[in-house]
């Protein structure tokens, strides 16, 4: 991304516990020691010194089906 990354919008997601392949995408993880750990991750991975759009999972089941209706309901 050397050259560009100030001409593009980088955004990632956290949440979601990947320390068990048995769980992703049901064990949830918003603990501020886990937002930061991914968050180093996906800067290493990326390459780059910042992140513009961090994004959270929801937390739970409620939250997401609130989510879900609400994106249907536009």
């Amino acid at each position: 991304m050397r050259g560009f990354r100030d001409d593009i919008v980088i955004a990632t997601t956290f949440g979601f516990d990947l320390s068990d392949p048995r769980r992703v995408g049901v064990a949830l993880d918003s603990r501020p020691d886990h937002i930061r750990e991914v968050t180093e991750n996906s800067l290493r991975h990326l390459r780059t010194d910042h992140i513009d759009v961090l994004y959270q999972h929801p937390s739970t089941r409620t939250c997401r089906s609130r989510t879900w209706r609400a994106r249907s309901a536009s």
